[in-house]
């Protein structure tokens, strides 16, 4: 469905997730290194590839596979929590 068709209480939902990631991303930023959370949101957000991610912060294609791994993992394990608290949310990351 597309925007128009989300009734007003999905969109009020759909920003909480928004929100709700926001905050989990926040503490993955807290939890891990500068460089693997930028290695992380670079080549999973920002669109770079990894070549391009490695190069910019200067460390090899694997440290960025690496990064990418373990950012994943901890973001899963935040974002469960946040949909055990609210079951309601039911964010979902999508698969690699």
């Amino acid at each position: 469905p597309g925007e128009a068709d989300l009734s007003a209480e999905e969109k009020e939902l759909d920003v909480w997730r928004h929100a709700v990631l926001d905050q989990a991303l926040a503490e993955l930023s807290k939890r891990v290194s500068a460089k693997n959370y930028l290695a992380f949101t670079m080549s999973c957000f920002d669109g770079k590839s990894i070549a391009e991610t490695a190069k910019f912060l200067r460390i090899s294609a694997d440290q960025v596979y690496l990064a990418r791994n373990r950012c994943t993992a901890i973001l899963k394990e935040i974002v469960k929590k946040c949909n055990e608290a609210d079951p309601d949310l039911k964010i979902q990351l999508p698969e690699e």
